[in-house]
C-alpha cells in the first residue's frame, strides 16, 4: 500500500510539473536590425495567428531604445507587434522610413489598419509629426488608431497645427514633479495643445518620458494605463 501511495504522489507531482511547464508564458522573439543609420528592434510572439496590431516606440530625445527596458517584450506578450527605433535628431522622415521598411519586411505579421504611436518627450513630438504629414510618396499606407505621449515637451507651430486637425485619440501622461523641470510644458501641451479626443493622466511623481515605464515609482501604474488604453484602441 505504501509503495502505491508513493507512486501515486510521484505521478501527481510529475503531472503538476508538466502543467507548469506547458503553462509557462511564451518568450517573445526580439530581432535587431539596422535601417539607414537607425538601429531598431522588433518584438513579437511567433505563435500569434494572423496579423498583429503594430506599436511603434520612439524614445526620449537624447535617449535610446534601451530606455524602454523590458516594456517592448511585455507589449509583445499582450499580442502586439512592437517596433522600437533609435531615432536621430533629424526631421521625422527617417523614423517614417524605418516604420515603412518594417511594415514591408514583416508584411505577413503586421496589421496596417491597427497602428499605435507611443513616444517619450521629443520622441512623442516626432511621432505626432510623422502622423500629421502622412505617408510619403511611395510609402505604404497605414492607419494610426491612437497616439501615446509620455511627457510630451514640444510646442512648435507644426505640432500645434497637427492637433488642430482631426487626429486619433491621444493618451497623454506626465508627472507633476518632473525631475528635469518639464512639468509646466508637459501639462500645457497635454491639457491645452492636444485637443479632443484624448485622455490626460497626471502622476504625482518625478520620472520623465519613457522612464515612467521603468522607474519603480511609476512603472506598474504607467504600464497598466498604456496597455489598457492600447487594447481599447486597437481591438
Amino acid at each position: 500500500m505504501t509503495k502505491r501511495v508513493i507512486l501515486l504522489v510521484c505521478l501527481v507531482f510529475a503531472g503538476m510539473i508538466g502543467i507548469g511547464l506547458t503553462g509557462r508564458a511564451e518568450e517573445p522573439v526580439v530581432e535587431t536590425r539596422a535601417y539607414l543609420h537607425l538601429e531598431q528592434d522588433v518584438c513579437y510572439l511567433p505563435s500569434v495567428q494572423g496579423k498583429m496590431p503594430l506599436v511603434v516606440l520612439a524614445h526620449n530625445g537624447g535617449g535610446s531604445k534601451g530606455g524602454w527596458g523590458d516594456f517592448p517584450q511585455e507589449l509583445a506578450g499582450e499580442g502586439f507587434f512592437v517596433l522600437s527605433v533609435n531615432w536621430s535628431l533629424d526631421g521625422p522622415e527617417d523614423l517614417e522610413e524605418a516604420i515603412i521598411a518594417t511594415m514591408r519586411k514583416y508584411a505577413g505579421k503586421i496589421d496596417r489598419t491597427r497602428v499605435a504611436f507611443a513616444g517619450g518627450c521629443h520622441g512623442a513630438v516626432k511621432l505626432v509629426k510623422v502622423f500629421a504629414r502622412g505617408p510619403s510618396t511611395g510609402g505604404i499606407k497605414y492607419q494610426v488608431k491612437t497616439i501615446v505621449a509620455l511627457s510630451i515637451s514640444g510646442k512648435d507651430e507644426e505640432l500645434i497645427k497637427a492637433f488642430q486637425a482631426p487626429h486619433p485619440p491621444v493618451l497623454a501622461v506626465y508627472t507633476t514633479r518632473n525631475r528635469y523641470g518639464y512639468a509646466g510644458i508637459n501639462k500645457e501641451v497635454a491639457e491645452e495643445v492636444i485637443t479632443e479626443p484624448k485622455r490626460v493622466v497626471a502622476l504625482e511623481a518625478t520620472p520623465h518620458g519613457q522612464s515612467m515605464v521603468t522607474d519603480g515609482t511609476t512603472r506598474a501604474e504607467t504600464r497598466e494605463i498604456i496597455i489598457t488604453w492600447l487594447k481599447e484602441q486597437l481591438q
